[in-house]
């Protein structure tokens, strides 16, 4: 064991002189040997040193940066306390979590900072709801338990205070000595835990085993016994601190009642601006910290009352699913269902959370238990559009069309226009779009049916148009826009203007990074502009955090598939395109394009089955959107070609020209390229076509 003196204020170690009479003095941050000549003034100025008794210097130098550490958060959260600017509180926030994270943990500083009742408590209060609405959750709590633990601390000192000096004669120590030990060695907190007065007896008990001497075994039990009669009376009653959180005279039955149901409204308040802590953390890539802050979230609602709990935790999931972070929504959706699994509002949020990671049927089950309840035509409006879905639009419309007063009600009507252009019926889907603006009710959503319909007609600078209005909208919520930014990128890709698109992409993904639809764009971008290496190295896969396997895979495997067509990879790309299309989540529409992917496939060098690809095309039905029927059409002829079926090529060839339109120029290629026999050609225009595709419909 050595011997060293060190400050904590300045991270200093002095160990004990060497054989030539030296002494060594060392700064434990970086390890660094220092000159205590050029030091002396602040040597001299100095006033927290102690001694350390370790096993080597490397030991004394750890301890006395751990020491150092704490000192420091310490002293800056003290000064957060102080500041009046809040416009400069960020860089403090953000010192104080890093050395929290890194080395001063939160329960430490707690600990440390409990050394007496703090004179501005409502101060305390409003700079632990300042941090969490600044995403700093780390430090938000720390002030919170501080906050906490101040009625506590304020009648354990008082009873400290009023305890005579005789108790402290045997122990060899003063009140403020112990004090200040109990605060060091945790004691002070373990105290204003406990709940009775065998708690108090069992922590004295312990420490008086530790000691060696009778006298101060005697005095430590008699130390814990005194306590005891100033906190709780001589009785064996739980304990008094909870019935004094906020004064020292118990209150009555009807006080205590009042001063809970302020204190539910001021936690539930507290959860609030935690949430939006955990959606900061979620955006930053934080995953650990989001995990913790969740859990402790979670932990202290369901403890604190149900009906809060529920409130929180499904506050969370919203701005989870808002972010496209499914598997915390699912963990808070879980932990809401586990406290009240009648709960019409986690009902419907989690039905709505199976239906968008297509589990139709779980999705179903779990919204019709909320009907009849005051969310009913939530409840409806969630089955039905389940129904829209998986692809049965009609049974959709039917469903809205049961909801009573549904000719009165704006968003049912805008979901029927819906489902009639997703049927392809355009005409009365414009004609009801039509009419719900003539009446005054349109909104960005009737514009996106509008520009949707422009789109898979063909008329994509039509399409452009309406939804640059829409992203100019300015009552457009901010979830909404991403959306539509993203539709708006894709159909930049759908014309040609790659570099653009990409700039709104990458845009869309800095504010919500766990957009898999926008990050699929951003790859199928970086294969168009000659990137398909870095396209597929930034598609996402399927790690946990992307929630549900089934959640848009397809559209990832597409685009994978396509890239390594791109790339020469034939046989993988194969598979890729493949892996969906017996997959009962995935809509008619959603397997069309597969079957004509997975058709282009078929057609490359060292497959060269132009059987497969006919058979995957004669699947294809008859799509509404203009772009893909064109596609299909130079497919059919590709395989015409190479069969040497000169009737069918001719009739496929006249039907082609005759629907040649401005927008498909870049496909008419592909069949002068065929016309010529140049197949390599044709079927880089081909893949180039499926890249281009991948439009992300709003």
């Amino acid at each position: 064991m050595i011997r060293a003196t060190v400050s904590e204020a300045m991270g200093w170690c002095i160990f004990d002189a060497n054989d030539d009479g030296a002494a060594q003095l060392y700064s434990a941050f970086d390890m660094s040997k220092l000159d205590p000549i050029e030091q002396r003034y602040n040597l001299s100025v100095i006033d927290d040193w102690r001694i350390l008794e370790v096993k080597d210097a490397e030991s004394a130098l750890l301890e006395t940066k751990r020491l150092a550490n704490t000192d420091r958060a310490i002293s800056l959260l003290r000064l957060c306390l102080i500041l009046k600017n809040r416009n400069e509180l960020d860089w403090l926030y953000r010192e104080v979590e890093e050395l929290i994270v890194s080395c001063a943990p939160s329960e430490e500083l707690i600990r440390e900072m409990l050394v007496a009742p703090f004179a501005d408590v409502e101060q305390l209060r409003d700079s632990a709801a300042h941090a969490l609405s600044r995403g700093y959750n780390v430090v938000g709590n720390v002030f919170n338990e501080l906050h906490g633990y101040q009625p506590h601390i304020k009648r354990l000192s008082n009873a400290w205070l009023r305890l005579p000096i005789s108790i402290f004669l045997s122990l060899g120590a003063s009140k403020e000595t112990l004090w200040s030990e109990f605060v060091k060695n945790g004691l002070i907190v373990k105290l204003l835990n406990a709940t009775d007065n065998h708690g108090v007896k069992r922590l004295f008990g312990a420490m008086a085993f530790e000691k060696t001497s009778p006298q101060e075994r005697v005095g430590v039990t008699a130390l814990g016994a005194a306590i005891c009669t100033e906190l709780f009376g001589n009785g064996d009653s739980k304990s008094v601190l909870a019935a004094e959180i906020f004064n020292d005279d118990s209150p009555s039955e009807e006080d205590s009642s009042d001063r809970i149901q302020v204190d539910s409204q001021a936690e539930f308040q507290r959860a609030l601006l935690e949430i939006e802590g955990i959606k900061n953390a979620l955006l930053r890539g934080d995953d650990f910290h989001a995990n913790k802050y969740l859990a402790e979230l979670a932990e202290r609602q369901i403890k604190y009352g149900s009906e809060f709990a529920q409130k929180s935790l499904c506050n969370i999931a919203k701005k989870c699913s808002e972010m496209y972070r499914l598997d915390f929504e699912l963990v808070c959706l879980e932990k809401s269902y586990l406290i009240d699994k009648n709960d019409p509002w986690t009902l419907l949020q989690f039905a709505d959370y199976y239906k968008r990671t297509r589990l139709y049927n779980e999705a179903e089950d779990m919204a019709k238990e909320a009907l009849g309840t005051p969310h009913d035509l939530v409840a409806r409006c969630l089955i039905a559009d389940i129904y829209s879905k998986k692809g049965n639009c009609a049974k959709a419309i039917q469903e809205y069309k049961t909801i009573p007063g549904w000719e009165e009600i704006v968003i049912v009507r805008t979901a029927i226009a819906d489902n009639l252009r997703w049927l392809g019926r355009y005409d009365e889907a414009l004609q009801e779009y039509d009419l719900i603006d003539h009446q005054g009710f349109g909104s960005y959503r009737v514009q996106a049916g509008r520009a949707e319909i422009a789109r898979r007609q063909g008329e994509l600078q039509n399409s452009l148009e309406l939804y640059k209005d829409i992203i100019g909208f300015n009552n457009i919520d901010e979830h909404s826009l991403l959306v539509y930014k993203t539709a708006y990128a894709s159909i930049l890709k759908q014309v040609g203007e790659y570099q653009d698109a990409l700039i709104m992409a990458e845009d869309v993904i800095e504010q919500s990074p766990f957009m898999i639809g926008t990050r699929v764009l951003r790859s199928s971008l970086l294969g168009l502009l000659d990137e398909g290496v870095i396209g597929l190295e930034l598609l996402p896969g399927n790690p946990e955090n992307l929630g549900n396997s089934t959640y848009d895979s397809w559209l990832r495997d597409y685009t994978r598939g396509v890239l390594l067509l791109k790339t020469n990879k034939y046989a993988e790309a194969k598979e890729s395109l493949l892996r969906n299309l017996s997959a009962s989540s995935i809509n008619t529409e959603e397997k069309e394009i597969l079957r004509l992917a997975s058709a282009v496939s078929c057609l490359m060098p060292d497959i060269d089955k132009p059987i497969e690809a006919k058979d995957l095309l004669s699947q294809i039905t008859g799509p509404c959107d203009a772009y893909i029927t064109y596609l299909k059409l130079v497919l059919d002829y590709h395989v015409s070609v190479i069969e040497k079926d000169k009737l069918e090529s001719a009739r496929l060839l006249s039907e082609l020209n005759m629907r040649r339109a401005d927008n498909l120029v870049f496909l008419w290629e592909a069949v002068e390229a065929l016309s010529d026999n140049r197949i390599s050609e044709a079927l880089d225009i081909e893949v180039e076509s499926l890249l281009r595709w991948g439009a992300i419909a709003a």
